[in-house]
């Protein structure tokens, strides 16, 4: 059984008969461990062993002989390496020692942390918006991770931010149908998930303003002609009605 596995471990590396001060030792917990996956811790020795190397894992005051779940390999007189085969969080996440000697002499410690995420679904936001132009727009893709995960947002062939948020502002009509792929990558673990969004703008019709030169110039026209004809037939009645009377008073002479 799991809990029964090998929580305290002795290698007697360089046992002496002539016992003198215990060697220190510097001990490293490396990246950390993923649930079911091996890992490794590396003991390193600075000075001469009197008694040999012991790694300890705090197990409320009652530590076991660890014989079966783990394995140690001397490397050299100077680093020593514990192998966790199958890491569990519930037993082998925390504070671990090594030491020369059973008396603690020497003694270091590190910490051993579980590694995790990202996680496929811990990404909540909706993967798409419809949004006004002139509006702003922030989506976040922040998940849970140990390290910290990396982030890409990417839309087409560009990157556009490495950070979790993804801010759009003062949102027009030409990023109507945009789609921005977000990935998520744990680097410790080689882990990534990936998810789009999709941006769908709605806007009204053209503005007076946004018209091209030539709906502006036969609008214009439109509007002299409108006056014009008017103008014409107006001139054109008065000229009648003078030859009229024109006509009239040679008559009446």
């Amino acid at each position: 059984m799991r809990n029964m596995c090998l929580l305290w471990l002795h290698l007697l590396l360089l046992s002496s008969s002539n016992i003198g001060d215990a060697a220190n030792t510097s001990i490293d917990c490396m990246t950390g461990g993923y649930p079911g996956q091996k890992t490794t811790l590396i003991c390193n020795i600075i000075g001469s062993l009197t008694r040999g190397i012991y790694f300890k894992k705090s197990n409320g005051g009652s530590p076991q002989v660890v014989i079966m779940c783990y394995s140690a390999v001397i490397l050299s007189s100077t680093q020593t390496t514990l192998t966790i085969e199958s890491f569990n969080s519930a037993t082998d996440a925390g504070e671990w020692t090594c030491y020369d000697g059973p008396s603690n002499d020497g003694r270091s410690t590190c910490n051993k942390t579980v590694l995790y995420g990202p996680v496929a679904g811990s990404i909540k936001f909706i993967r798409t918006a419809k949004l006004k132009e002139g509006q702003h727009l922030t989506v976040d893709c922040t998940v849970g991770c140990n390290p910290p995960c990396n982030y890409s947002w990417i839309l087409g062939n560009e990157e556009i931010t490495t950070r979790p948020l993804l801010n759009l502002t003062d949102i027009n009509r030409n990023q109507d149908g945009n789609v921005y792929n977000r990935t998520v990558t744990n680097s410790a673990i080689q882990q990534s998930i990936s998810k789009n969004f999709t941006l769908s703008v709605s806007y009204g019709p053209e503005r007076m303003s946004a018209l091209s030169a030539g709906a502006i110039s036969g609008i214009v026209i439109a509007v002299v002609l409108a006056l014009a004809v008017p103008t014409v037939w107006i001139v054109y009645k008065r000229k009648i009605k003078t030859k009229a009377e024109d006509v009239q008073n040679e008559q009446n002479n």
